[in-house]
């Protein structure tokens, strides 16, 4: 039976149903991914009413050859991004005696950190386990508890989220942090411009702030802030671009690069990505 992910909740809409001959041919320029969609035809974006996860069934996550293949690209894992600068600011607000990033990559953000405080790192890639090792990152022995725990962009990656949350938990201490963030599925720019990246087996679930603030309800947490990322200069290029191949070819062009200009550079709207802060209270 299809259920929910996070709430476990069988009550669902189905919003779009893709064939997953789309997906290998969408996918093509990357990879070939036909070996994890093999003897499944089509998968359902669903949201669940509950909760309002938006999750895909079924759930076909990336193995490991698709990650080592996938870091391979120069975008894959950035040197800096803007919700670092707000985990540093929060880390420097609540000063915790440890931290765990879980889904750490090759550690360019414990890299920034490290010299303040107690890292550890949680990783499932191979290749990004070598790296982690070559730079000395303690990896997390599986029984430490933290005060603060971090998750940059890696819930969407996973299909049963509620025992993946569940099991971070556990290793949080009492009053300690949990911040996660995820691409924003409500911001114009992910919602107009496609990316396969954004579906399986890449992505298997997308997050409104919502489902997010359901997290709260489901675990005992409590709400502590809410992060909306801006809209960066490359990501607004890409929604101009796709808003203007949209438009019917009768309008002037030159009228139209002018319009769309001003209209977007007065309220460009929020980025690709966004997050929670939460305190677990026992």
């Amino acid at each position: 039976m299809c259920r929910c992910p996070l709430c476990k909740s069988n009550r669902f809409i189905i919003r779009e149903k893709i064939a997953t001959e789309t997906l290998i041919r969408d996918y093509m320029g990357l990879m070939d991914v036909s070996e994890h969609f093999k003897n499944i035809q089509e998968i359902s974006m669903n949201e669940c009413v509950n909760c309002r996860l938006v999750y895909f069934y079924p759930g076909v996550e990336g193995n490991d050859s698709f990650y080592r293949k996938l870091s391979e690209q120069p975008y894959y894992y950035m040197e800096d991004k803007a919700e670092f600068h707000y985990a540093i600011e929060k880390l420097i607000e609540i000063n915790p005696k440890n931290v765990l990033e879980v889904g750490s990559g090759i550690g360019l953000f414990l890299d920034k950190i490290r010299n303040a405080y107690n890292v550890s790192a949680i990783e499932t890639s191979s290749k990004a386990l070598e790296v982690l090792k070559e730079k000395k990152i303690r990896l997390d022995d599986g029984e430490s508890k933290y005060e603060f725990i971090i998750l940059f962009q890696v819930i969407e990656h996973i299909s049963d989220v509620k025992d993946f949350i569940s099991n971070i938990l556990n290793r949080l201490e009492v009053n300690g942090h949990l911040l996660i963030t995820v691409p924003n599925s409500e911001s114009e720019y992910m919602r107009e411009v496609y990316q396969v990246l954004d579906c399986p087996p890449h992505h298997v679930t997308r997050w409104s702030k919502k489902a997010l603030e359901s997290i709260a309800k489901l675990f005992d947490l409590e709400v502590s802030d809410y992060y909306e990322e801006f809209l960066s200069d490359i990501h607004y290029e890409q929604l101009i671009t796709r808003r203007m191949n949209s438009v019917k070819k009768n309008i002037n062009e030159q009228n139209l690069n002018f319009n769309y200009t001003i209209n977007l550079n007065q309220n460009r709207g929020a980025g690709h990505t966004h997050g929670i802060l939460f305190k677990k209270l026992k």
